[in-house]
């Protein structure tokens, strides 16, 4: 231990510091949980749907209807209000529905008439 230099001593101070940080960020903290399901809407009768994405299914709008086949289902979000609308980010895809909008309250907006009086219908790719 005669040989051992100061800067080696603290070399090996921070190595141990960083192996015990990351130790602690990648094993101890939480993980982060994805969300599986997704909240779609019929834009043309305004029919609520939970889209299962867990797994390697990806969504991509507007999304085929199960019953029509139609790509008429777009993901919407509920505000504090109660109000449906289409997530801002997929608001463009709007333009590529097939068929009727009738659900669709303000395309600018992306508010949506949604029909929650029935439980949403479970669906997966």
């Amino acid at each position: 231990m005669d040989n051992v230099k100061p800067w080696q001593i603290i070399l090996m101070v921070l190595a141990v510091g960083a192996l015990a940080f990351s130790i602690w960020k990648f094993v101890l903290t939480p993980k982060i949980k994805l969300p599986t399901e997704v909240y779609l809407v019929d834009v043309s009768n305004g029919e609520l749907f939970i889209f299962d994405i867990s797994g390697k299914a990806k969504g991509y709008y507007p999304e085929r209807s199960p019953d029509s086949q139609n790509l008429v289902l777009m993901p919407v979000t509920k505000d504090e209000n109660g109000k449906w609308f289409i997530s801002g980010h997929s608001l463009p895809a709007l333009q590529d529905v097939t068929g009727t909008t009738e659900a669709v309250i303000n395309a600018s907006t992306g508010e949506v008439r949604v029909d929650d009086s029935k439980s949403p219908r479970k669906f997966k790719k």
